[in-house]
């Protein structure tokens, strides 16, 4: 029940970060959409890597904050920087 009370409280509050989660999560869907229709659409699997970057750096800093899950956060701050750069790289190739 104590849970319960805090995460009502809480939920009233926007978070900035979740706002943007949500618009990376919609622009990777459009952007998943594209690719499925023109597959050598660069830009396209770049939107799709940035935003999916985007979204594992900005679950790793909310993670971060969390003294138990902060070698998480680490990881998916790792991981949003990693799909970042494999994007850049795969439209270098194509």
């Amino acid at each position: 029940m104590k849970q319960l009370k805090e995460y009502q409280a809480q939920s009233n509050k926007i978070n900035i970060t979740d706002l943007i989660n949500v618009v990376a999560g919609v622009t990777l869907l459009v952007s998943l959409v594209l690719i499925f229709q023109h597959p050598t659409n660069r830009y396209a699997i770049l939107a799709a890597c940035l935003s999916g970057g985007l979204m594992n750096i900005l679950t790793g800093v909310k993670q971060m904050k969390d003294p138990k899950r902060k070698t998480m956060g680490m990881s998916f701050l790792m991981m949003g920087a990693i799909v970042i750069l494999l994007g850049f790289i795969i439209m270098n190739m194509l």
